[in-house]
């Protein structure tokens, strides 16, 4: 059954479709048309999502633009829901031979993205009941008790994906959304193979929303 838009969120994307329509009509590698399309992902995700109880989690936060728009999103939603940001605040660690492609993704990459650089970003934003996360996710993970209504993977490496889905997977409940930012990408065999073994002899579809991967418990 098509579960129709939130009235907050339907506004948000008629607002986002007037403002983009001549972005769209550009090349799809400019970065503006990925931008905007991961706007639309997350918004059509959190469509999903309208009854179903728990916070919202992301792990990978990188500079924080999807965290600001799931929390732009629980704002308009007005649930009272938590936003989570899960990451190391310092880099990637050392990936595994799983993650070996032609990008050549090394130790330390994002050690920009810094703690106090992504606070600062939900501070003038004014983004409300965010709270981040700091720690590689074998350290911050097992630790994590709340019930989950989305959970946001955009982890890269296929480690980082194995530990996120073996500590918190559990923590969804009936009917959220788990979605896999990197499955299917060339640049990220690692997360692609993460994933593949999790979900080897468990009975969950893997679903497509533009170019992002997901599944509904």
């Amino acid at each position: 059954m098509r579960i129709p838009l939130p009235p907050a969120v339907k506004t948000r994307l008629k607002n986002l479709y007037w403002q983009a329509k001549d972005v769209l009509r550009r090349p799809p590698e400019s970065y503006k048309h990925k931008k905007l399309l991961r706007i639309f992902e997350l918004c059509r995700l959190y469509n999903l999502i309208p009854d179903t109880p728990g916070d919202i989690v992301e792990c990978g936060v990188g500079t924080g633009s999807s965290l600001l728009t799931l929390a732009a999103l629980a704002k308009e939603e007005g649930r009272g829901r938590t936003v989570w940001g899960f990451d190391s605040f310092e880099g990637f660690p050392e990936p595994a031979p799983e993650d070996a492609s032609e990008r050549g993704v090394r130790k330390g990459e994002w050690g920009f993205a810094t703690l106090s650089r992504m606070q600062s970003r939900i501070d003038e934003a004014k983004a409300e009941r965010v709270k981040l996360v700091k720690g590689f996710f074998e350290t911050t993970t097992p630790h994590f008790k709340q019930p989950i209504a989305l959970l946001h993977i955009d982890a890269d490496l296929y480690e980082s994906y194995k530990t996120v889905l073996a500590n918190l997977f559990d923590n969804v409940v009936p009917g959220g959304v788990v979605a896999f930012d990197e499955y299917g990408s060339k640049k990220w065999p690692g997360a692609t193979k993460a994933v593949d073994e999790f979900l080897t002899g468990k009975k969950y579809e893997l679903k497509k929303i533009y170019g992002k991967y997901y599944l509904v418990k």
